[in-house]
């Protein structure tokens, strides 16, 4: 899996959280949530979650692999306010910031599929509790989006 792969996974699944929410209590009110409610520290990387990464040649046909994510991104059609929201989300500037290669690549066994979707779910679980939602239906319905990604990630085959 290369690091790129995950990552896009990563905004695409809080990419369309970030859709569930602004539908449910509407854009303005949200970002305002968020302004107040979010820490703009990303947390540290895991390295441990990615021992066994090694960069390899860059395949994705461009020079900057951040140009894929920003085509992934794109895909979910978010307004400017929102799209900023999701490059600013933690749990991706965690990797963004760091000293790690978007074209590093592992074989991860399906032990450490399930570390790396679990992480990435606990980040997103602390980020949605941080905004003070409560339990409510749509609060729910917005964890859809990363089951999907839990999903796609346990059953991993490199392309």
């Amino acid at each position: 899996m290369l690091l790129l792969n995950y990552l896009g996974l990563v905004l695409k699944a809080q990419g369309q959280r970030l859709i569930l929410l602004s539908e449910w209590m509407g854009e303005d009110a949200l970002l305002k949530r968020i302004e107040r409610c979010q820490n703009p520290e990303p947390p540290k990387v895991r390295t441990t979650l990615f021992k066994g990464f090694g960069s390899i040649p860059n395949t994705a046909g461009t020079d900057n692999p951040y140009l894929i994510l920003n085509e992934g991104v794109a895909e979910l059609s978010l307004s400017t306010s929102i799209e900023d929201v999701l490059w600013n989300y933690p749990y991706y500037r965690s990797f963004s910031e760091s000293d790690l290669s978007l074209l590093s690549k592992t074989e991860p066994t399906i032990a450490h599929l399930k570390t790396l979707a679990e992480d990435a779910i606990h980040d997103a679980d602390l980020w949605i509790e941080n905004l003070k939602l409560g339990h409510s239906q749509a609060v729910k319905t917005a964890e859809v989006p990363w089951l999907i990604f839990r999903s796609i990630v346990l059953h991993w085959k490199d392309h």
